[in-house]
């Protein structure tokens, strides 16, 4: 196939705001979406390669996969060994089982469904996943596995019609990502079915025939638009954004937009500079090595990074990727290795690769022995992953569960009592990690708690997903207008709350008189327990550096707020962290938080207490209420 060096200029243009996303430069914001770059080059270069061979009656099923393990393995195979190497100094007791298991899958190119099942890819636990990036090297495997087979099944019995069939397989597969609904985003995120269109889109190109080196006419024009749409793309969405779907669309269409039409043109001349092209022929390296990197120098040294950290990142991701190319990709494309027998190879490749598995699963079955960390470090480190002992509140709709058919059942959980006042408890998360300890706290009343992850408590809601839903069915079926003597909101406040809060608490009243509103809860830049064990490994006894000032700046805001008659404010930052020094364990040594702001069970019950003695429901008024 010939060479087209602005398509090396192109991978690089698609590694560099992966690199800076990853390394927390705020400039590019969706610098994720260089991958979808990768995804279209791919798509193009792999395409191309087969369907000339087998329009030339010499494509290799066999050889096609011995290529593929020459490019792919010896760079992959010395990362990942040299990953779980690190991860002995490195990772804690309870990372190392996840990261061996994150090994075995990616050595069988399923990293991506592995992924699905235990991880957001923007979640603040990502940052500690060494090989949560392998779930694109994964997605590439499982296409370079089926396109053979597919072209080879239009060319024998579907009269050659790979563009129409492409065509209709990729639209069919933008058309599912861009209908996917929110509850699947992490499928639609991570899975070959609402990816494949990315791909598609290369392979349409090369199954068009289309010559890249080819003057066409208004090709300035269309390579500076498809320049500015990877720019929108890379600067102008951020991980909020509803993606793949449509979103991919920026870097997906700018990117086939310069294969096909940047050569000789003024972005072509960009891409084919030196420097850009010597970057793009180290990006996979680069790709594999600086995701590692940036983990452990957090593991390490925290996970907020300054611009000295980041400086000294980058370097550090440009040396090892340098050295990897040169000392590891290069000897495996010299002529003596492309001309070694494709069963050879391939047989190697499948020892490699059963090898980094089998690694893999040793220390998964090391577990926490993996490091010779002391009892004291593995017994903080258990509280990674923590999850309560109570079982799933039954009137809590939890996000996992959204898509499943699940629904809380209201009519049993709103039950209101004629002889007890009645109090509601509602809120997200930040609610639900308390409503245990507060049935368990609060006798004498008639506690009614609901609510669900990641909603905000609207009486009348009128945003999308399945908040509005459950709210509207919940204040407009099964309460009515002043059925409770008070209400008590928890939740995890943002400072956009702030404009909402008044019309919020004049809904509220409508079914309680009395509000009480939880303040906000101490927040950690990332999770207690992991913060606190690595602070025990080096000798450090307070974490108070890791908290989220955001968080205490907001309860300033809301402590000074003045409150409407019924309404009263308790600050939980007042109550965890006096003088500005935040209570790390309760009374018996169990962890306050168990992530980076939810109170593990003891604490619950702890905080509880204390606000029951803190007279948060007022017994005595609302008792003589609910008599009279």
């Amino acid at each position: 196939m010939r060479y087209y060096s602005h398509i090396d200029g192109l991978r690089a243009v698609a590694i560099l705001p992966v690199v800076a996303f990853h390394a927390d430069i705020e400039l590019f914001s969706g610098g994720f979406t260089g991958v979808d770059v990768f995804f279209v080059i791919s798509g193009y270069l792999i395409t191309s390669i087969i369907a000339t061979e087998i329009a030339e009656n010499r494509f290799s099923l066999l050889e096609f996969y011995k290529r593929r393990a020459l490019r792919i393995l010896p760079a992959y195979g010395t990362m990942t060994l040299a990953v779980l190497g690190a991860s002995y100094f490195l990772s804690l007791p309870e990372e190392a089982a996840r990261l061996g298991q994150s090994v075995m899958a990616s050595a069988f190119f399923v990293s991506n469904i592995y992924f699905w099942q235990v991880t957001d890819y923007f979640s603040p636990d990502s940052i500690y996943e060494p090989l949560i990036h392998t779930w694109t090297l994964s997605i590439e495997e499982q296409y370079y596995i089926l396109i053979p087979l597919l072209l080879i099944v239009i060319a024998r019995f579907a009269g050659g019609r790979f563009v129409v069939i492409f065509t209709g397989l990729s639209l069919g597969s933008f058309a599912l990502s861009a209908a996917m609904p929110q509850a699947l985003e992490l499928a639609n995120f991570y899975l070959l079915p609402t990816r494949a269109w990315e791909f598609g889109a290369g392979s349409l190109i090369a199954l068009l025939g289309v010559d890249p080196a080819r003057r066409r006419r208004f090709a300035e024009l269309i390579a500076l638009v498809g320049a500015g749409l990877l720019l929108w793309s890379f600067f102008g969405l951020d991980k909020n954004a509803p993606f793949p779907g449509p979103n991919a669309a920026f870097a997906v269409v700018g990117a086939t937009l310069l294969i096909v039409f940047a050569a000789n043109t003024f972005v072509g001349r960009l891409l084919t500079a030196g420097p850009v092209v010597a970057v793009g022929k180290i990006s996979y390296s680069l790709y594999l090595w600086h995701w590692p990197i940036i983990v452990f120098y957090r593991s390490w040294f925290g996970p907020v990074l300054g611009p000295w950290d980041v400086a000294i990142l980058l370097t550090a991701s440009f040396v090892a990727a340098t050295l990897s190319y040169y000392l590891v990709e290069q000897p495996f494309r010299t002529d003596p290795m492309r001309g070694a027998g494709a069963k050879r190879v391939t047989a190697a490749a499948a020892v490699v690769l059963v090898g980094v598995a089998g690694a893999g699963g040793f220390v998964t079955q090391q577990g926490p022995a993996w490091g010779g960390h002391s009892a004291e470090v593995r017994a903080m480190s258990a509280y990674i992953g923590y999850r309560t002992d109570r079982e799933a509140h039954p009137c809590f709709l939890y996000a996992a569960r959204v898509g499943t058919g699940y629904r809380v059942d209201l009519e049993d959980c709103l039950t209101l009592a004629e002889q007890q006042p009645n109090v509601l408890f509602l809120g997200d998360s930040h609610a639900e990690h308390l409503m245990g300890a507060f049935e368990e706290v609060f006798d004498g009343v008639n506690l009614v708690t609901f609510g669900a992850t990641g909603c905000l408590p609207e009486p009348n809601p009128g945003r999308n997903f399945y908040c509005p839903k459950l709210y509207r069915e919940a204040f407009a079926d099964h309460l009515a207008p002043g059925s409770f003597d008070m209400i008590i909101v928890s939740m995890r406040w943002q400072e956009r709350h702030l404009d909402q809060i008044d019309a919020l608490i004049a809904a509220w009243q409508l079914y309680g008189t009395d509000v009480v509103v939880l303040g906000p809860s101490p927040e950690y830049l990332a999770g207690f327990p992991r913060l606190m064990t690595r602070a025990m490994i080096r000798g450090i006894d307070n974490i108070d550096h890791f908290l989220d000032e955001d968080v205490f700046a907001l309860d300033r805001q809301m402590s000074q707020k003045t409150w409407s008659d019924g309404v009263r404010y308790i600050s939980m930052i007042e109550r965890l962290c006096p003088k500005g020094q935040c209570q790390q364990f309760t009374e018996t040594g169990t962890p306050m938080l168990s992530d980076y702001g939810h109170y593990t069970d003891a604490s619950a019950l702890e905080i509880t207490e204390r606000l029951r003695q803190d007279i948060l429901l007022d017994m005595g008024d609302i008792t003589g209420r609910a008599q009279n």
